[in-house]
């Protein structure tokens, strides 16, 4: 499987259990990483998936239920506990700070893997978006 997650400047991925963000632009990129694979997601992500007509599939398993080339969007879980059946990992991140309340619970470093590629793009809610992608 894969993992994306969205982190500010700090690893922090929720605030006053809120997400990071809503970017349009970054949700198209998402999805257009998802390849031949499905998107997955928790119900927390239901509803911003489904305004942006991003096709998914949403369940509280979909951490256990992802095959090798599912995408699993991860907003407000811990990762830890699924990095070990993961391959890629991608990093969505961007130069603010936001309270939070809820971070990142492994860095993808810390995990094993290894920086395969990184580039800016430009969102539709922050001028500057990284995407960075890791693998094993």
């Amino acid at each position: 499987m894969k993992i994306a997650v969205c982190i500010d400047e700090k690893n922090g991925m929720c605030f006053g259990g809120r997400r990071q963000s809503r970017d349009s632009l970054l949700l198209a990129d998402l999805s257009r990483h998802t390849g031949a694979g499905r998107l997955l997601a928790s119900p927390f992500s239901d509803k911003m998936l489904s305004d942006a007509k991003i096709p998914h599939f949403c369940s509280d398993g979909f951490l256990d239920i992802a095959t090798e080339n599912d995408v699993c969007f991860v907003e407000n879980l811990p990762v830890s506990d699924c990095i070990k059946d993961c391959t890629e990992f991608i990093v969505y991140k961007w130069n603010r700070h936001y309270p939070s309340d809820m971070k990142l619970d492994i860095l993808p470093e810390d995990a094993g893997f290894s920086l395969k590629e990184s580039y800016d793009f430009e969102g539709s809610s922050h001028e500057k978006i990284t995407k960075e992608i890791y693998v094993k």
